[in-house]
């Protein structure tokens, strides 16, 4: 009988518990070595990938030991530091790098990390990819050798700059939050520096909660899959509004400034409101399987199409692109 390859790959990457396979050091440097082999193969672009963190105290670890291995194939490697999995992507792209890896576990508690690979565009990568990278990992005929050994560069301090000046720019100069009270939620993850500061910098009043990350706290009690903390800071404090993120800042939910919960689907229907009435909307919506029925059949009545594809990021900008 012919065994199957190891499925490490999740939705979103690869995950499990700091210290068990495949959430090791070992295994990390082997996931770096075949991963920048690989993507050299695929892609041109200048020969390096981006490594970020989030704020688990087994991070620092486990980027070190994807950084050598990236090294070991022969690409350089560029660290970021505690960043975000966004600003991640948007570096990978920004910095015409050929891939990207983001060591975190997304909402999940300190005890576990994982890994989220990006290619060139700074999107998820394919399928097809993904697939290589498995077939890879599970070969334990596979050496994984030692190539040049290219230098290691650090940009922990000169991206957050860049990244706030590309958020504002984004959203425009007539831009302004000077009228709102905000609490943001940073999960005392990733986002526990850039977040305030960038709504700061758009003119509100930021009341800022889980942005004291010790490397033990991240995501517990607090986040945006914990919004109870949220909830009772928007109302004590009179604020108008709160944001919460999870531990890598990809995922985010709010509260109104009565105490209501506003999830994702709630969003893209604000969003879709706006951009339909603005006129910037450009064919019709993605949602997951788990999206509400609700939401679809609200977006239909607006005259808008709306799409369901598999739960994973990846799917979604598929579809968005089709």
């Amino acid at each position: 009988m012919i065994s199957q390859p190891i499925k490490y790959f999740e939705t979103d990457g690869i995950r499990g518990k700091y210290g068990e396979e495949p959430i090791t050091d070992a295994f990390a440097r082997r996931l770096g070595f075949i991963f920048g082999r690989a993507v050299c193969r695929e892609f041109s672009g200048e020969n390096r990938i981006l490594v970020g963190r989030d704020t688990r105290i087994s991070g620092a670890s486990l980027e070190s030991a994807i950084a050598q291995g990236v090294s070991d194939a022969g690409l350089r490697v560029g660290l970021l530091g505690i960043i975000s999995t966004p600003a991640l992507a948007h570096f990978t792209k920004e910095w015409d790098a050929i891939g990207g890896v983001m060591i975190s576990a997304s909402h999940n508690l300190f005890e576990d990390n994982g890994f989220k690979i990006f290619s060139v565009n700074g999107e998820k990568i394919s399928g097809d990819l993904e697939r290589a990278i498995e077939q890879d990992l599970s070969d334990s005929v596979n050496s994984m050798g030692v190539g040049s050994g290219k230098p290691i560069d650090y940009h922990s301090a000169d991206w957050r700059e860049q990244y706030v000046d590309s958020c504002l720019d984004g959203i425009g100069p007539r831009f302004n939050l000077n009228c709102l009270k905000i609490v943001v939620d940073c999960a005392n993850g990733a986002t526990f520096k850039i977040a305030p500061e960038i709504l700061r910098r758009c003119g509100a009043e930021v009341f800022a909660i889980g942005n004291n990350p010790n490397g033990y706290n991240i995501n517990s009690h607090v986040g945006s899959t914990n919004p109870a903390t949220l909830l009772k800071t928007v109302i004590d404090t009179k604020s108008d509004i709160g944001v919460a993120f999870d531990g890598d800042g990809d995922r985010v939910v709010m509260i109104d400034e009565q105490g209501s919960l506003l999830d994702g689907d709630d969003i893209l229907f604000v969003l879709a409101q706006y951009y339909l009435r603005t006129g910037r909307l450009n064919g019709g919506v993605v949602g997951t399987q788990m999206s509400n029925l609700g939401l679809e059949r609200s977006l239909l009545d607006l005259g808008l199409q709306f799409e369901r594809v598999s739960v994973g990021d990846r799917f979604v900008m598929e579809k968005l692109k089709e």
